[in-house]
């Protein structure tokens, strides 16, 4: 055998060798024989997920904050890094790229001081909420905690992600009934967790079938998942990019997650998503295209997305709702829309073609912009925000209930409240509360007589967080804002002007979740005196059993409340809605935005 055969022979063998050991190395790690996990951790090994060192896997060992966020990042092939990283956290280490993409996809955020501590060991609590945000979990019944004997161990920032996963079953407690949340959690619990929440992965471009009892997390572009029925979740994952995902012959019990995918990406052909549709991608836009026979019952919106239909036969889109977290959605309809509602600031919104049964601008999306195009047809719109509407399309009924309204196009019947202003088709209008047809065309209301009470204004909210007084934006009328993501305690709230006396009349949650209060107050309310009123009158609010629960967390017997935990209970923003009296005038509608969080 000459020289170069023989080297080239021995790279061949060195090749498979080092093929074959790093299969090896995870497959026949010789620490998992005979251990309760083995079988799961060689399901993730083969995945990509998991993997050994020097032959050994370790699976009782506790797992460092890098380790596990780098095993869900996996997972779900985060691509894009952030800017901004920690203190602690160096370039060029291993677990840099997967910490600053985790930042990046917003399900980690360090102690709040610049710091990760990427190689101290993580807890269950802490497991529990990067795995609750990784995966857009919702809410779990809090009340299910008290049957463990240490729930009272649970930290407040952990307590809603505690309870999601473990009403799931997804975290399950310890012998003795003890949910040990302040332990360390092993590296077999991790991926047992991982594997219970994402059910199988597919990272490979082709074609899968089959039944499934538990989720699908998809990574990678050019899959289609046909003839299946998933009970629990589906997870369109980041590492989509901008490439396809076809689902055709698919029923999803649960609900489904989509953060990746691009334009006229995600194709739903001849099947039915019975959980509700979230789309979350953080840049770029996403379309959702239904194609024959083919329905969605619910959808939030919470990015930029276009909805499209292609030769539909089936019930196509029941409920939209648009709540995004980024500034300046933009939301394309292209298709038939049972209902749709915009629930935040700033949205762009364009129907190119079909036909919106239902169309609400909430009070909360104050600034939206929209555009009807010819041929496109919104039969019942209400506006109760700013809202400019252009275009050519038809409106068949508009009901405007508040100011700063524009309408460039004349709908067929318009009816505005009481002394809103808006611009209909060009002519500036008063309203009187009476409907207007397009056969006679509005004119301006005269002015209001001398008797009549003028409204009671609210000229001023003040919170006081902490020694500091924080004064609320105006940003219309009946609008205001006050951004308090720095954090703080919030002891008071405070409303100007002398006298006038304010009845809260809902709470609304970022989620969309709105508890009825019809409560009055006036001078200055002190967070105590509401919190315990709140607690007091729990079982009268229409409220879900879980955000009793949460209430029950916010008055244990404190003179204020954080902001941080009241952003991990309302979310990132809550809206409050309020009724404002005062003697000798009549009475108008505040809304008080509160930002918590980023």
């Amino acid at each position: 055998m000459s020289y170069k055969k023989s080297s080239a022979l021995a790279i061949i063998l060195i090749i498979i060798l080092i093929l074959t050991n790093s299969i090896f190395v995870f497959a026949q790690p010789s620490d998992l024989e005979g251990h309760w996990a083995k079988d799961v951790m060689k399901k993730w090994g083969d995945y990509g997920v998991v993997k050994g060192t020097d032959g050994l896997f370790n699976p009782n060992s506790n797992i460092t904050r890098a380790e596990f966020v780098t095993m869900v990042s996996r997972v779900l092939m985060h691509i894009k890094k952030s800017a901004k990283g920690f203190d602690d956290v160096a370039g060029g280490m291993w677990y840099t790229d997967d910490i600053l993409k985790a930042v990046e996809a917003g399900f980690i955020q360090g102690d709040g001081k610049g710091s990760f501590k990427p190689l101290s060991n993580i807890t269950r609590q802490e497991a529990a909420v990067v795995l609750y945000n990784a995966f857009d979990m919702e809410p779990g019944n809090v009340f299910l905690l008290n049957s463990y004997k240490d729930y009272t161990e649970v930290a407040n920032w952990a307590v809603i992600a505690v309870a999601a996963l473990a009403e799931k079953g997804y975290m399950t407690g310890k012998p003795g009934n003890f949910l040990a949340p302040t332990d360390y959690i092993t590296r077999a619990e991790t991926v047992k967790l991982i594997d219970n929440i994402a059910g199988s992965l597919k990272f490979k471009a082709g074609i899968y079938t089959g039944d499934t009892s538990g989720s699908i997390v998809v990574n990678a572009p050019g899959v289609t998942l046909k003839d299946m029925n998933i009970k629990g979740n589906l997870y369109v994952a980041h590492g989509v990019g901008e490439g396809n995902l076809t689902l055709d012959n698919v029923k999803i019990e649960g609900r489904t997650i989509v953060r990746g995918g691009g334009y006229n990406s995600i194709i739903i052909k001849n099947s039915s998503l019975s959980g509700t549709l979230v789309v979350l991608k953080k840049d770029g836009k996403v379309t959702i295209v239904l194609v024959g026979n083919s329905s969605v019952d619910d959808v939030e919106l919470k990015g930029s997305a276009k909805l499209s239909e292609e030769n539909l036969t089936g019930y196509g889109y029941g409920y939209v709702e648009v709540i995004p977290l980024n500034a300046d959605a933009e939301i394309e309809i292209e298709g038939d829309i049972e209902e749709l509602i915009i629930d935040a600031p700033n949205v762009s919104i364009n129907v190119t073609e079909g036909t919106v049964g239902k169309l609400t601008v909430a009070p909360t999306a104050a600034n939206t912009e929209m555009k009807i195009a010819k041929g496109a047809v919104v039969k019942d719109l209400t506006i109760e925000a700013k809202t400019e509407i252009k275009g050519t399309g038809t409106i068949e009924k508009a009901v405007v209930k508040a100011d700063d309204v524009k309408i460039e196009q004349k709908p067929k019947e318009t009816i505005i409240d009481l002394d809103k202003k808006a611009e209909i088709a060009g002519q500036t209008v008063i309203g009187d509360g009476k409907a207007v047809t397009d056969t006679k065309p509005p004119t301006p209301r005269p002015d209001r007589d001398r008797d009549e009470d003028p409204d009671a204004t609210l000229t001023s909210v003040v919170l006081k967080v902490g020694e500091t007084d924080k004064t609320a934006q105006r940003i219309d009328g009946t609008h205001f804002s006050i951004d308090l993501s720095g954090g703080g305690e919030i002891e008071s709230i405070k409303i100007e002007p002398a006298g006038a006396t304010l009845k809260v009349k809902s709470v609304v949650f970022e989620d969309g979740t709105e508890i009825m209060v019809n409560k009055s107050f006036d001078k200055e309310i002190s967070v105590k005196d509401l919190l315990a009123y709140g607690k007091q009158n729990s079982e009268d609010f229409d409220m879900d059993y879980k955000y009793k629960a949460m209430l029950e967390v916010m008055t244990d017997g404190k003179d204020s409340v954080s902001v941080a935990l009241m952003n991990t209970i309302f979310g990132n923003s809550v809206n409050v809605n309020a009724e404002i009296s005062r003697s000798g005038y009549s009475t108008s509608h505040a809304v008080l935005l509160i930002i918590l969080g980023d």
